[in-house]
C-alpha cells in the first residue's frame, strides 16, 4: 500500500465487546485487540497515506437468523431494542459505510471506531415507553 501511495484498511469490530457477551470471552478478547491495533496502525502508517479505521455492524447475519428461528420474538426484541427500532441489513445498512471507508470520500478518515448498529452502541437503560405511538396520538 505504502508502495502505491495509500489505501485504506478497515477492520471488523462488535458491540460484544461493549456489552461483555455471555460466553464470548475468547471473542471478545479478539475484538478489543483489534481496536488497539487499529488506532496504533492508523497512527504509525498515515505517513503513508493508509487509513485504517475500524468497523461495527450489527445486522440480520447468520448468528441473528439462527437465534431468530431459535427463539420466537428474538427478532422483535432486538429491533426494539435499537434507537431506529429495526434490525440492519448487512447489504443496505452496512455495505455502504464500508465503500465509503474504503473509498476516498474518507480521505481524511482514519483511527476511528464506526458503529453501525441502529444506535445499539448508545449506553444506558431503555427509557422509551412501550407506548410511544399512543402517546404521540394523544398529542404528547
Amino acid at each position: 500500500m505504502a508502495a502505491r501511495g495509500g489505501g485504506s484498511i478497515i477492520n471488523f469490530y462488535s458491540i460484544d465487546v461493549e456489552t461483555a457477551a455471555w460466553l464470548n470471552a475468547d471473542y471478545n478478547i479478539t475484538k478489543s485487540a483489534l481496536r488497539g491495533l487499529t488506532r496504533s496502525a492508523a497512527h504509525e502508517w498515515g505517513r503513508f497515506n493508509i487509513r485504517v479505521n475500524l468497523l461495527s455492524p450489527a445486522a440480520m447475519g447468520t448468528v441473528f437468523h439462527r437465534m431468530a428461528e431459535a427463539m420466537p420474538g428474538f427478532a422483535e426484541m432486538a429491533a426494539s431494542r435499537k434507537p431506529l427500532l429495526r434490525n440492519g441489513d448487512p447489504e443496505e445498512d452496512i455495505a455502504p459505510v464500508a465503500v465509503f471507508l474504503a473509498s476516498e470520500m474518507s480521505r481524511f478518515v482514519t483511527g476511528e471506531l464506526i458503529n453501525v448498529d441502529g444506535g445499539l452502541h448508545m449506553p444506558g437503560y431503555q427509557s422509551r415507553p412501550p407506548n410511544v405511538a399512543e402517546m404521540e396520538q394523544q398529542g404528547g
